[in-house]
């Protein structure tokens, strides 16, 4: 990934502003329930732990892990109203603005990496 100058990223959020507030974190009294998607989201952050440990000792595995780490977020329905959300505001984008990214893949792995 080309790396841009400070003038490029301001014309850029010019023109895609982020929503002022995360839509998913608009939810009353959200409870999850689904087993599955509890056990998907373990899973992820398990996957991010062993991504981040992995990344500098092993580039192939460390790709295979964020292939799954991508495939959750992609496949697995309501998890955008998991606390994974709030790891995009941690990493100052919102989960909303990556979904309508083209390279999600390349975003994903910058920002965990």
């Amino acid at each position: 990934m080309a790396l841009k100058s400070n003038l490029e990223y301001w014309e850029y959020s010019l023109k895609h502003p982020e929503p002022i507030f995360e839509k998913y974190y608009i939810k009353d009294n959200l409870i999850v329930k689904n087993k599955e998607l509890i056990e998907k989201i373990e899973r992820l952050r398990e996957l991010i732990i062993s991504y981040c440990v992995i990344i500098e000792k092993n580039e192939e595995t460390a790709q295979k892990i964020l292939d799954e780490i991508y495939d959750i977020i992609m496949s697995v329905e309501n998890i955008n109203y998991s606390e994974f959300v709030a790891f995009w505001n941690a990493m100052d984008l919102s989960y909303t603005m990556f979904e309508k990214m083209d390279n999600k893949k390349e975003v994903l792995k910058e920002v965990i990496g």
